[in-house]
């Protein structure tokens, strides 16, 4: 029981990382920019395999804490934004 509501849990904390990396201005321009819907990868984020979840979203929390250092440009935040989204709607498509 103590593991399923451990996993429950980083489900949803895992869920929470990547669409805070996708509601965030940079990621909503990006989107809109390459003609992507926010509002489908968003929905399609509770659809993932708990690993495909678990590790977009350490790909999400590792390029949001390295542009926060100032490692990454608006131009490479970008081009991950995309390719995140992109990996989240092929998945999901991939299911179907």
């Amino acid at each position: 029981q103590k593991d399923v509501a451990s996993a429950a849990k980083a489900r949803k904390a895992d869920e929470a990382k990547v669409e805070a990396f996708l509601a965030t201005p940079s990621a909503r321009q990006a989107l809109k920019k390459t003609g992507m819907n926010y509002r489908e990868v968003q929905d399609a984020v509770p659809q993932l395999s708990p690993e495909e979840l678990a590790s977009l979203a350490a790909r999400a929390d590792k390029a949001q804490r390295q542009f926060d250092a100032g490692a990454l440009t608006n131009q490479q935040l970008t081009y991950i934004i995309i390719a995140l989204a992109t990996a989240v709607v092929v998945i999901v498509l991939l299911k179907a």
